[in-house]
């Protein structure tokens, strides 16, 4: 695997760091599977085909028969193999496969409650159908039925018991997320507790018959409660601190916004909070900050709370700012067709989908200035936030990019590939979805304020992204804010660090926005 080579800088001293990172297009690491017994130590290979570049899962079905989950390269399609009989013969249990990406899970358990050719059936989930749903595998035969028909897509696994499965579900169009108990002939239900707008996960004892249920809602801390799967057992809520009238002043209830993405059909989940500053006066026009991450697995708009996001927002809102959040295609918790939107085409859906949804903010929101918008981004946000300044048709007056990916020749094999294929195409020749996500392409189209943030040691979005856009900007001529922190990671942690950060932030949005 290669070696990169990172200048950790400080403000005492550079450390020079080697880090394994196999960048896009790059060799990864040559993968082998073995068992080992406790006693002997003996060990037996298992067998991986040559196909099989990542190994997700590993584990023992009940009859002690070792199995791996693996992914092609392209991770298009994920295979489920068991090794049998003291050779460990190799035999494919079953094949998962997507014209885009097949997403890893940890969803696989056994079912001793049905039996299926002889052996419990295999507990799966797949989004074949176009939304994911859990599906039951006959371990020998590999057919499939369906077990979960949910109107919207299905989260995790909970636990499993001999007749009834637990798992999360969304509801509200992916806003809010509700726990449910499914028979094995499938029937379901909504577990004890369940409401609108809110968010739920849970775990679960062995028996899968109690659980411990985290709840949470928009302007309402999470709360733990003991609850048994069955509704008639008794709910114990543990303790904590209650929502405060005051906390519920600070954050008032968002507006829900009806807006659609670019496609003018698909609808996109979209929040609006209100300035809240002496300023914001009836018939006064005010600025707005957008929040979103546009990235895959990502979510912005969900009716849970944020630890630090929530304060953020009232403190904004306070300012005299309006606050938009908004969940552009390509983005988690919804059907299959809206997951993928974005495949092979970063910077180009999520990008369109956020200039529409801005564009249609001032026909909902009355006292919305349509010139002083402006957006904020971390990670793949930052890589959005940047990627919005550099066009000459942006709707945005300013941005803030924190660690954005500039170069996606320069990010990580196993996500990069998934999304956006291999950096060179058949030819040898450079990849048009790696080209149309450079930045580095695009720093002549800037034209309006743009904010760089970055850690100095970061280890996941390396410091060289940056410094790399710096360096074009500066090529081009092109005025731009910076600010580094040395010896920081990808999340800028520490109290004086993002104190800092966030002052930085504020000082740069009024100045450019004026609330």
């Amino acid at each position: 695997m290669p070696i990169k080579v990172r200048a950790q800088i400080f403000a005492d001293r550079i450390a020079m760091t080697e880090q394994r990172y196999p960048a896009a297009g790059e060799a990864n690491a040559t993968l082998t599977a073995w068992t080992i017994e406790v006693k002997s130590a003996k060990r037996t290979a298992l067998p991986l085909p040559t196909q099989a570049e990542y190994v997700s899962r590993a584990g023992w079905f009940k009859d002690g028969t070792p199995w791996v989950q693996w992914f092609t390269r392209d991770q298009k399609q994920l295979t489920l193999t068991e090794y049998t009989g003291a050779t460990a013969t190799a035999r494919n249990v079953l094949i998962e496969q997507d014209a885009a990406w097949v997403d890893a899970h940890s969803e696989l358990t056994e079912l001793t409650g049905l039996l299926l050719s002889g052996k419990p059936a295999l507990l799966w989930p797949s989004e074949a159908s176009g939304r994911r749903q859990l599906v039951l595998v006959d371990r020998v035969s590999g057919a499939r039925r369906p077990l979960t028909q949910q109107p919207e897509t299905v989260g995790a696994l909970v636990c499993a018991a001999d007749q009834e499965v637990v798992f999360t579900g969304a509801t509200d169009r992916g806003r809010g997320q509700e726990l449910f108990a499914v028979n094995l002939q499938g029937a379901t239900r909504s577990l004890g507790g369940s409401a609108p707008r809110q968010w739920r996960g849970a775990t679960a004892d062995k028996a899968c018959k109690n659980l411990l249920v985290s709840q949470s809602s928009w302007g309402q801390p999470g709360g733990l409660e003991l609850r048994g799967v069955q509704d008639a057992a008794p709910v114990i809520q543990l303790p904590g601190e209650a929502p405060t009238d005051l906390l519920m002043r600070v954050v008032p209830t968002p507006q829900e916004l009806n807006v659609v993405a670019a496609d003018g059909k698909t609808p996109l989940n979209a929040l609006y909070l209100p300035p809240l500053s002496d300023a914001s006066t009836p018939g006064k026009k005010h600025p707005v900050l957008t929040l979103a991450y546009g990235g895959p697995t990502g979510q912005t708009v969900a009716w849970r709370w944020g630890r630090r996001g929530v304060a953020m927002l009232a403190y904004w809102q306070r300012l005299g700012f309006g606050v938009m959040m908004v969940d552009t295609r390509g983005m988690a918790n919804r059907d299959r067709d809206f997951t993928r939107a974005h495949y092979q085409s970063f910077g180009q859906v999520e990008v369109d989908d956020l200039y529409a949804a801005v564009r249609q903010l001032p026909a909902q929101v009355p006292g919305v200035d349509p010139a002083r918008i402006g957006f904020f981004g971390w990670s793949y946000g930052g890589f959005l936030a940047a990627r919005v300044m550099l066009d000459k048709d942006t709707p945005f007056a300013a941005a803030i990019g924190v660690a954005p990916v500039t170069d996606w020749t320069l990010y990580d094999t196993a996500y990069t590939e998934r999304y956006l294929g291999l950096p060179k195409d058949a030819e040898g020749k450079p990849s048009k979805t790696y080209q149309q996500a450079d930045l580095l392409l695009r720093a002549s189209q800037l034209s309006k304020p743009l904010l760089l943030v970055h850690g100095t040691a970061d280890d996941n979005v390396l410091f060289d992204h940056s410094l790399k856009l710096v360096e074009a900007l500066q090529n081009e001529g092109k005025l731009f804010d910076l600010m580094i922190y040395p010896g920081k990671a990808h999340g800028i942690a520490g109290r004086k660090a993002s104190l800092h950060l966030y002052r930085t932030m504020e000082a740069f949005l009024v100045r450019h926005l004026q609330p």
